[in-house]
């Protein structure tokens, strides 16, 4: 990864809707809600899918592949992701 940044997810699964719910900034936590249940790596999916179409950008997940505390990488300038999360939240 040449730019990005690194983010912590809470992941709520088998919800109504893909959701985020609150932004952290000081601890770059972000609060997710997912349709999908934690079965077959579904959720994963469906989070990695909907992460990368509201940042624009690959993203990856480095830790917490089966739990719901994860941490993902976003690739992109630093600047404009975390300009991007401060102007949504």
């Amino acid at each position: 990864m040449q730019g990005g940044i690194i983010l912590n997810l809470h992941v709520r699964t088998n919800s109504g809707k893909f959701e985020i719910c609150s932004y952290a900034k000081e601890t770059n936590t972000l609060k997710i809600k997912v349709k999908s249940k934690p079965e077959n790596n579904a959720a994963n999916l469906e989070l990695l899918k909907n992460l990368s179409r509201i940042f624009n950008s690959d993203v990856k997940i480095l830790k917490g592949f089966k739990s719901r505390n994860k941490t993902v990488a976003v690739e992109g300038s630093a600047e404009s992701l975390q300009k991007l999360l401060s102007s949504k939240f």
